[in-house]
């Protein structure tokens, strides 16, 4: 169309060839946009392999450019490569990282990067950057170390091989490296370096740029959820949640949501988590983003509370929408949280085969990511165990994972805890040897401390519970009840229902 639309008559050729349906298909309603119909663009590229291929690199080329002008950077980056223009390739894929990694696209923009001669990439401190922000987001972070430090060498001498497109983002760079390694080391869990990382980008960042602010004090806060301290974590997660919205970032506004909602779910606010949910498919609606594959996160995590309320209907629907939206997902955990939330809708029912093969599935498609996981999927499959008798297996699991009854209690080992005792009821009621009920109370006893500490309530329901199951078993009935009405004093506000049903017949 550009070429023709130079002639006075451009336009009323190409509207003749397309009522006489002369092969060209019109792309856009004002008829400026017209591509080839497929068989004659076949034809086409065939004649021209055979009669000029020494023109293919140079009009692969000008295609780029073209594609450039008109703001389609990826089509731009496609035809860059075809044309074996590697310089030009990195100029565009440094210039569209920011839009795929809002857009969650992090792998597919690494594909372009691996095409990419090393060197050109090792001359660029923005795109080595970039480069480890990218594998950051894929759970590769083993690999981001050392393209930081190429960043630091190219910076700090300001080398004369260092290629910079924008002077102005110089300044962010040691920000944004300092950002990185507070992000590497939340991926390991080691909080100490997160904090301290966190705190150098804050000393590093310019007043104005928001965008960095908002990243430090959400990474800090991931530190302090794994240290179990929720309600700093929460206040971090809602700031960024603000941040990214008055930014007009709505889609991390959008993702920051199910964050929000695990800790509400932790602290035992089933109704706020369902309103956080909420709030986050309804700006997903007034984005015009509804069916956003992210949101299958948000789908799941409704799915899961509305099954725990017992609200039948609610839970099929979420869950219905949330394998549709999950198919394309580009978010790395949710092959993992899918798998775990149907292992335990497998092990609700009862079918509890299933639901460890689910467990193993999960394991393997985990990725680390800085949300703690509070409750892995060995422990889950220990509580499994428990349910089949098979207590050596679980005992075996316990001292692997070093889980002595009288170990110190933190949030992340919580859980592995929890069903530790709940192992040592069960060996009560089968051997009846009294060490192993004494040695459940002592820990349960620690754990209701811990847990009140934390202001965690939905753990402190749980091991209320195995309180009452703990002295029923041994026939220590009033102890048992008092237990059990204090679990059910903070649960029912809540709207629990499914944490008593699950535990069957002895709580029945």
């Amino acid at each position: 169309g550009e070429l023709l639309g130079s002639q006075e008559n451009g336009q009323e050729i190409l509207e003749m060839l397309e009522r006489a349906n002369l092969f060209i298909i019109p792309l856009d309603e004002d008829r400026r946009w017209y591509r080839y119909h497929h068989l004659l663009a076949d034809l086409l590229r065939r004649s021209l392999r055979q009669s000029e291929p020494q023109l293919i690199p140079d009009l692969h080329g000008r295609a780029s450019l073209w594609y450039e002008a008109n703001d389609m950077l990826l089509q731009a980056i496609d035809q860059a490569f075809a044309a074996r223009d590697y310089e030009r390739a990195a100029v565009l894929v440094e210039q569209v990282a920011p839009q795929m990694e809002e857009t969650f696209q992090s792998a597919a923009w690494l594909g372009w990067v691996r095409a990419l001669p090393e060197e050109l990439l090792r001359a660029r401190p923005a795109l080595c950057i970039q480069i480890a922000g990218a594998l950051i987001d894929s759970g590769e972070v083993d690999e981001v170390e050392p393209w930081l430090l190429e960043a630091e060498r190219l910076l700090a001498a300001a080398a004369e091989e260092a290629v910079v497109e924008d002077e102005a983002r110089l300044q962010t760079m040691p920000a944004a490296i300092a950002l990185h390694r507070a992000n590497v080391a939340s991926y390991r869990g080691d909080n100490a370096e997160t904090v301290r990382h966190a705190e150098l980008a804050l000393e590093l960042i310019r007043e104005e740029d928001l965008m960095q602010q908002a990243q430090a004090v959400a990474i800090r806060g991931l530190a302090y959820w794994s240290l179990g301290d929720l309600q700093t974590a929460r206040t971090a997660i809602a700031d960024w949640m603000d941040s990214t919205l008055k930014m007009g970032i709505p889609i991390f506004t959008i993702a920051s949501a199910f964050g929000l909602a695990d800790i509400l779910i932790v602290q035992g606010r089933l109704q706020e988590a369902i309103h956080a949910y909420d709030e986050a498919l309804q700006l997903a609606q007034d984005v015009e983003q509804q069916s956003l594959p992210i949101t299958a996160h948000h789908h799941l995590g409704l799915a899961m509370l509305y099954h725990e309320m017992g609200e039948q209907e609610k839970y099929t629907r979420h869950l219905q929408t949330s394998s549709e939206l999950g198919r394309k997902s580009t978010l790395i955990d949710w092959p993992y949280r899918s798998r775990l939330a149907h292992a335990r809708l497998k092990e609700s029912a009862g079918d509890l085969d299933a639901a460890l093969a689910l467990l193993d599935d999960a394991k393997r498609v985990y990725i680390t990511n800085p949300v703690p996981n509070a409750r892995p999927t060995g422990a889950l499959k220990a509580e499994i165990y428990i349910k089949q008798g098979r207590l050596d297996a679980v005992f075996e699991w316990a001292r692997a994972r070093e889980l002595p009854a009288d170990g110190p209690i933190d949030y992340l080992h919580e859980f592995e805890n929890m069903t530790l005792a709940r192992a040592l009821i069960a060996r009560y009621e089968r051997d009846q040897k009294e060490d192993d009920l004494l040695g459940a109370l002592a820990l349960l006893e620690r754990l209701v401390q811990t847990a009140e500490e934390g202001d965690r309530t939905g753990s402190l329901i749980e091991i209320l519970l195995l309180k009452a199951l703990a002295h029923q078993a041994h026939g220590d009935l009033a102890t048992a009840i008092d237990a059990l009405e204090r679990a059910l004093a903070l649960a029912e506000p809540a709207g629990y229902l499914r944490i008593f049903v699950n535990e069957g017949p002895p709580m029945a």
